[in-house]
């Protein structure tokens, strides 16, 4: 006949043991989970990027609308004339162009250059002319981190005086 032992289960030391190693490898589990989480970009992230961007392009048209002369430089940089915006009571010049680096400078009169839209692959200007005026300005971006990388705006240009 076999002989069984009355015991059955696990003994107190055997559960405690087991509890733990469980735990240390949940927390080890749990850990890659949060840092694996974190390395995921999230959709509020772009949203706020795009937002930027459309802020400074916002600012560029606010720029052209106002603006009371145009210039082409290049194909892919312009100058514009605005009334005073920083009370000294003189104009101020805003030059726009593409960089080495990828991005829309922007310079306000003789201040140092700023960057105003980063990660921007082409960048170009156009304007339509009459035969006494400039009548609009046609600025095109490709930004591929975009949701739309083509942006592109027409903007009258209704402050330029008539050229005689």
């Amino acid at each position: 006949m076999i002989q069984t032992s009355a015991r059955r289960g696990f003994t107190y030391a055997e559960t405690v043991m087991s509890l733990a190693i469980t735990t240390v490898l949940l927390l080890g589990l749990s850990s890659v989970l949060l840092i694996g989480s974190k390395a995921i970009p999230t959709g509020s992230e772009q949203i706020v990027t795009e937002a930027s961007i459309q802020g400074e392009m916002d600012a560029i048209r606010a720029d052209l609308e106002l603006a009371t002369e145009f210039l082409v430089l290049s194909a892919n940089s312009f100058q514009v004339v605005v009334p005073d915006r920083d009370g000294d009571g003189s104009p101020e010049t805003v030059i726009y162009s593409l960089s080495e680096t990828k991005a829309v400078k922007r310079q306000w009169n003789s201040e140092p250059t700023v960057i105003a839209i980063e990660g921007v692959s082409a960048f170009s200007v156009s304007v339509q002319k009459s035969a006494t005026k400039t009548l609009s300005a046609a600025i095109s971006f490709n930004i591929p981190s975009m949701t739309r990388p083509e942006q592109a705006m027409q903007v009258e240009l209704f402050n330029l005086p008539e050229v005689q």
